[in-house]
């Protein structure tokens, strides 16, 4: 009946899978009910990705293989295996040392900041309190905890004090006009029951795939370099729907760095001539044009043959 409910709501599906599956969405509303236990990968979690799956098959936003398979492999991993076992005091440490969140099953750095300097590894959702933090660990290149690391420790290991001490830094910050106006997902108390604004499903389905063009690519150019031309001409060959999407891909990915510059433009910029609230809806437009650009990745993915 949930799965009937929230099948055809845009914001569902604009959520990224594991979002889905640890949350219980309210249709028509902005809420959600967090859900991460062995019973939701039953439950919840398993039934929901088959019923997307076979519901969808065939269709614009059908679910291939590999995402089915990598979302149904992390909600175990997380939800059977995870992280129950592991001290609170160690898991955020395991956490950035793996750069994997366990709750969320994303990076705790994203994949478009990990070729930064250290002290340059932030968004505009970063806390002010996790850039204070991050400065005493290391140098402007080098650093024990970059600006993420230092809010998700903050995060994980303070829990509501910790989400206080980031609610207030930033609230001094927007009130002098150095940040952006925080969102309703920032909020101490409430954020955790509310989808964001924007779904991240589009971006987290063009990293994966990117990932997988990059390591066929890499390896189909590695054979060019030791001139093993027959090599070569199989993998072409065996892995082409994939290959052909090499240039397509760098030029997206080119394309969604000027946005998330802009994006950093105006969630750090004092100057940008914007009151903080302006700043916030130029930042929404912003992931909005991110996902729109994105719109054809599940058709691309399909066309390689993930």
């Amino acid at each position: 009946m949930y799965c009937f409910l929230v099948g055809d709501d845009d914001d569902y599906n604009q959520m990224d899978d594991q979002t889905k599956l640890r949350n219980f969405m309210i249709p028509g509303t902005k809420i959600i009910l967090p859900m991460n236990t062995s019973a939701a990968f039953f439950f919840k979690a398993a039934p929901e990705l088959l019923y997307n799956k076979v519901m969808k098959e065939g269709t614009n936003n059908a679910v291939d293989m590999r995402r089915l398979k990598t979302a149904l492999k992390e909600a175990f991993i997380d939800m059977l295996l995870g992280p129950t076992p592991v001290p609170s005091a160690i898991k955020p440490v395991m956490e950035i040392g793996l750069n994997r969140d366990f709750f969320t099953g994303r990076p705790v750095v994203p994949e478009s900041l990990a070729k930064l300097e250290a002290a340059e590894r932030y968004t505009a959702a970063t806390s002010e309190a996790g850039k204070f933090l991050s400065k005493f660990t290391g140098t402007q290149e080098k650093r024990l905890l970059d600006p993420i690391e230092a809010d998700h420790i903050i995060r994980s290991i303070f829990g509501t004090a910790g989400a206080m001490a980031q609610w207030f830094s930033n609230s001094i910050a927007v009130a002098s006009g150095e940040r952006a106006a925080m969102t309703d997902k920032q909020q101490p108390f409430t954020g955790s029951f509310l989808r964001a604004d924007v779904g991240r499903r589009n971006e987290d389905l063009f990293y994966d795939f990117k990932k997988e063009v990059d390591m066929r690519y890499g390896t189909y150019s590695k054979m060019l370099e030791r001139e093993d031309d027959k090599a070569a001409d199989a993998y072409e060959e065996k892995h082409s729907d994939i290959l052909d999407f090499y240039k397509d891909v760098n030029k997206m990915d080119s394309d969604l760095k000027e946005i998330n510059a802009e994006i950093r433009y105006y969630g750090e910029s004092k100057d940008t001539g914007l009151t903080p609230v302006q700043r916030r809806e130029e930042i929404k437009l912003l992931q909005l044009e991110k996902q729109e650009m994105l719109d054809d990745i599940i058709e691309m993915r399909k066309e390689a043959g993930l």
